[in-house]
């Protein structure tokens, strides 16, 4: 089992921004179906350093409609490299 580590909402696409959004601003643990589009809209940037320190950004780019109760996510993964 990994360890998990939080992902927050960044204001920003820069490496600055996305550390300080996955330091400060750390989504709840749980979101309900119903909030989700809301809290998780197209144009979100959600940001975590992950277990081997790097940091890394997912865009939301497009969100669909499911045959569930939940939306189908688009996203574009940004992983930066250590210097």
């Amino acid at each position: 089992m990994g360890v998990y580590t939080p992902m927050g909402k960044s204001a920003g696409k820069t490496p600055q921004q996305c550390l300080q959004g996955a330091q400060s601003d750390v989504l709840p643990a749980k979101i309900e179906a119903k909030d989700l589009r809301g809290t998780l809209p197209v144009g979100a940037l959600l940001c975590t350093v992950t277990t081997d320190k790097r940091l890394a950004m997912l865009e939301v780019t497009d969100i669909t409609t499911s045959h569930g109760n939940l939306p189908d996510y688009a996203t574009r993964l940004t992983l930066w490299q250590k210097r």
